[in-house]
């Protein structure tokens, strides 16, 4: 005596236009246990179902756009701001030090070294402070520049920040 196949499960609604079946976007587990695990039978959806929305791609990568561009704006912002930084730094160094080494070796006065040192840095900062002093045994030049007259998108920087300082010392050569 041969075992009785289960009973199928009674006909699905069909869509009447497209002629699928309107609940069906996913297989179906009825399927898998009303014919057997070795005949899985999938019902999808008709693939023309959702295409008036799903085919319009006007103005995807627009929109695309408009979410990324200000995300990648404020990176480029920082990157450039970051080596505006990093820049007016070296170049205070390099000039507080010039200044620092001629005053040192006795080429020049104080007044000499603060002009030489306001000269080689750039003059586009507003609050660039310079100091030198050859006092004693040391000489020293202070450059001072507000971190915000650095930088020209401010992103990276703000008034809470300080300033970028560069100060030398160095021992007096011998007259």
């Amino acid at each position: 005596m041969q075992a009785a196949l289960p009973p199928r499960s009674a006909p699905r609604m069909v869509n009447e236009i497209t002629g699928t079946d309107p609940d069906a976007l996913v297989p179906d587990r009825r399927d898998h246990r009303d014919y057997g695990p070795r005949q899985r039978i999938f019902v999808m959806t008709h693939p023309h179902r959702h295409r008036p929305f799903l085919s319009d791609t006007d103005g995807s990568a627009t929109v695309e756009h408009v979410i990324w561009l200000p995300f990648f704006l404020l990176i480029v912002s920082a990157i450039v701001d970051l080596s505006l930084i990093l820049t007016a730094n070296a170049g205070m160094w390099d000039a507080a030090r010039d200044g620092a080494r001629r005053m040192a070796m006795h080429q020049m006065t104080e007044a000499e070294a603060e002009a030489y040192v306001r000269s080689r840095v750039s003059t586009r900062y507003a609050g660039l402070r310079i100091t030198a002093d050859s006092t004693g045994d040391d000489a020293t030049v202070h450059v001072s520049v507000p971190m915000e007259q650095t930088a020209v998108f401010n992103i990276l920087t703000g008034p809470s920040w300080g300033a970028l300082e560069a100060r030398v010392v160095m021992v007096k050569e011998p007259v």
